[in-house]
This record gives structure tokens, sequence and C-alpha cells, in this order.
């Protein structure tokens, strides 16, 4: 997916493929769910999951079909339908590039 109205800072590779989120809830019980990532950024994905997770929380994931796993922070989250759209940021220096895609500087 391209960078749309020049308002990403970097291109976007969108494939709704499986995924796996954990993190802890506020009460510090620890979720798994499976959803799928939608698009992914050198820093960061969007996940669409069937529960909320609150702005700020720091999640774990893993895309196996895209070798991609990590830590990342919840940078927004909205409701679609029944289901809910997630902006994750990495963290901890993680970046990703896509086999094939061009540098860029």
């Amino acid at each position: 997916m391209a960078n749309e109205g020049g308002l990403r800072r970097h291109n976007r590779v969108g494939e709704r493929v499986p995924a796996q989120v954990m993190w802890k809830d506020k009460s510090g019980t620890e979720r798994l769910l499976n959803g799928f990532a939608l698009d992914v950024s050198e820093d960061g994905v969007r996940f669409e999951l069937k529960e909320k997770i609150e702005e700020g929380t720091f999640v774990n994931f893993r895309v196996e079909r895209l070798k991609l796993h990590g830590t990342g922070s919840v940078r927004w989250c909205t409701r679609k339908q029944s289901k809910y759209e997630i902006g994750l940021q990495f963290t901890g220096g993680l970046k990703w590039k896509a086999a094939g895609m061009p540098k860029q500087n």
C-alpha cells in the first residue's frame, strides 16, 4: 500500500495474514488473541482483533508468515463493525523490511 496522503513516515505493505498478540490487561491477567495483521510498515503493524486493547499497552506479537515477531506499543484502537483495528508501533529497535521492497533513503 502506498503512503496515503503523505501522512505516513514509511510505506506500508498490505496483506491480511494470521497473527497472535499477547499482553497483560489492566488486572495483570495475561491475554492471547489470534487475529490478523492487515498491513506492516518499517516501524509498525495494523492488526484486526476480536477485542479492544487500550492505547499505551505493550504487547508481544507473532506473524509467522512474514517472519515478524517482537514487542510494540498500541498507538490507537478503533472499533470496525464487530472487530477492532489496532495500530502498533514497534519497540526495542525492531524494524521490518519486506523482501523485495526497494530501500528507502
